[in-house]
């Protein structure tokens, strides 16, 4: 069965179905495994383009195993599926920096015929689109294009035995041969009460104080698009960024920001947002009441499957 297409995003409401989140945590809390966000290059490829990935993910304990993985044969587009247990436990076991070339790609082809795209540390995961996925669509239904759910499962390379140390998401990748097709966005810059700061700067909080914080995306960073309606019309649009904010210390006052009238993506790809509710302005972080260094990041999404991200050091005084 084919899918038609999906912009959401992130888990659950942005198109990344997650599982194994502690309800007791706040979403802006650092405290667990995470995956924050999963990026496609390109972010709306065509049939026959080369697809690579990466995620952006957090563990207390250090390092996590990553495996990508998708469904095959008639299960394509099925969000229901297992990586094959065996294959995935012979690929972590492998010594990748080891390998020659031509074993590498040996083991990457026996890989993707097991459905596993790749696994961290190790095999950087990529897919070849099919060129026929399109096919069973209509000549006018290809500029919409497909959705196909990618996998991704993240735990701790040691397992520490709590109920939380597993993570999986599924993100949905648009495919489709749009005149305008969408691009991931750039996020270097974070306004801190209003000092911009870049990855290569920290912030030196004092303890308890309030920072008021807001992302700066650059200059023409934000895309015109075309979208067909409902009712069959196309329209022009222009991008409208929705955010989130998770932080190891303090507080934030929310972790997300998204359009407050109305505007953003929904599963269709425009009209309404699951973060209509929000309100415009600043997101508010306390620093912690200890000193010490922590991380702030902030994810930028686009409403039509690209994504962003800034990791921003602190050092409280």
């Amino acid at each position: 069965m084919l899918h038609p297409r999906h912009t959401l995003m992130f888990a659950p409401a942005l198109g990344l179905l997650a599982c194994n989140l502690d309800s007791t945590a706040q979403e802006w809390e650092l405290d667990r495994t995470r995956v924050l966000a999963i990026r496609a290059t390109p972010a709306e490829p065509r049939p026959g383009d080369s697809v690579s990935f990466d995620a952006l993910t957090y563990s207390p304990d250090g390092g996590l195993a990553v495996a990508w993985y998708m469904c095959l044969g008639m299960d394509l587009f099925s969000t229901d599926c297992q990586p094959d247990e065996a294959a995935l436990a012979e690929l972590q076991g492998l010594d990748w920096a080891s390998l020659s070339d031509d074993d590498l790609a040996t083991w990457r082809a026996q890989a993707l015929a097991a459905g596993v795209l790749g696994v961290e540390p190790g095999l950087a995961p990529s897919f070849d689109v099919p060129i026929e996925l399109l096919y069973a669509l209509k000549s006018e239904e290809m500029s919409e294009g497909l959705s196909l759910p990618i996998h991704l499962r993240a735990e701790p390379l040691e397992a520490t035995g709590a109920a939380n140390e597993r993570e999986h998401v599924t993100k949905y990748l648009p495919i489709s041969l749009a005149e305008t097709p969408n691009h991931n966005p750039s996020l270097d810059i974070v306004s801190i009460n209003d000092r911009h700061y870049s990855a290569a700067k920290s912030l030196v909080a004092q303890a308890g104080e309030s920072y008021a914080l807001e992302p700066v995306p650059l200059e023409g960073e934000l895309e015109t698009y075309s979208f067909v309606n409902s009712a069959g019309e196309t329209e022009e649009r222009e991008e409208e960024p929705e955010y989130r904010w998770y932080t190891t210390g303090g507080e934030l006052d929310r972790w997300a920001d998204g359009p407050p009238h109305g505007g953003g993506s929904d599963d269709t790809g425009g009209g309404g947002s699951f973060f209509d509710w929000v309100d415009d302005g600043a997101t508010t972080w306390v620093a912690p009441e200890e000193s010490g260094a922590g991380t702030l990041i902030v994810v930028m999404l686009d409403g039509r499957g690209g994504m962003g991200w800034r990791e921003l050091s602190f050092v409280v005084e």
